[in-house]
């Protein structure tokens, strides 16, 4: 925890839901997950039901 109230640092896990989004977070998006050291991410694709 940082000041206050607020956690500072980089996430371990970021988990999302996306439907017409899902190329851009699986391509652009991840490198900078990646870049920044998030260590997994998981993305909820309803439109096809999977799970990246």
């Amino acid at each position: 925890m940082g000041d206050g109230d607020c956690v500072e640092g980089t996430p371990e896990l970021i988990v999302e839901v996306a439907a017409t989004s899902a190329f851009f977070d699986l391509s652009d998006k991840l490198r900078v997950y990646r870049h920044k050291g998030v260590q997994e991410h998981l993305i909820w694709r309803i439109y096809d039901r999977q799970l990246n």
